[in-house]
């Protein structure tokens, strides 16, 4: 097969536990009131935050039942994502049309296999529907390190895994320029990037 170069990058996001930052009444952490100034932040900004880094920065939010939004049901559009996560769970992947919680393990790592494996391998890997659920009672700490190819880099199914009798082509070629177009379609609003470059669904 032919030899792919991948580009990575590392994310680490952190997030601070609710209750060391403010107390029950306004003050820090022990009640007593913290005068030192604080950097303001609104949820419009952990939202800006948490879609920037590509990564999960998930506080606990006290009173937030267990179908609470974290992040949205999503695939990777890249190669491979390599997770590390901390010991609260969140983390859901779609499996047999349920959402099955992924219990972390220490010392291990979560890979999940993004829309460019899924395309190069021809369909024989599949892309992972994840979401991430925010946990009541606890912050959720986790880094991610994102694989994919340079931008410019056209990715369609491995010629040795295309066969016309056995194994037909499945999917269309693509790079970056049209995954961009694809996010101000109006494709993009009912469809996930993946279903709009299938030649078949079986």
């Amino acid at each position: 097969m032919r030899e792919l170069q991948l580009q990575g990058v590392g994310v680490g996001v952190r997030a601070v536990e609710p209750a060391a930052v403010q107390g029950a009444d306004g003050g820090g952490a022990g009640g007593a009131r913290d005068r030192r100034p604080r950097r303001r932040r609104g949820a419009g900004g952990l939202r800006r935050r948490v879609a920037d880094a590509d990564g999960e920065l998930l506080p606990g939010v006290p009173g937030a039942g267990p179908h609470a939004g974290g992040m949205p049901p999503h695939s990777d559009y890249g190669f491979l994502t390599i997770l590390l996560q901390d010991k609260v769970n969140g983390l859901e992947v779609r499996h047999a049309d349920q959402w099955v919680l992924v219990d972390p393990l220490p010392g291990s790592l979560v890979v999940n296999v993004g829309d460019h494996f899924e395309m190069y391998s021809n369909g024989r890997y599949k892309s992972v529907l994840h979401r991430v659920r925010v946990n009541s009672a606890r912050s959720r700490i986790s880094v991610a390190s994102l694989h994919s190819l340079p931008p410019a880099r056209v990715i369609g199914p491995a010629p040795e895994l295309v066969d016309d009798e056995k194994n037909p082509r499945r999917y269309m070629d693509t790079d970056f320029a049209t995954f961009l177009d694809y996010l101000s379609s109006a494709e993009g609003q009912h469809k996930s990037f993946l279903q709009t470059r299938r030649l078949l669904t079986s």
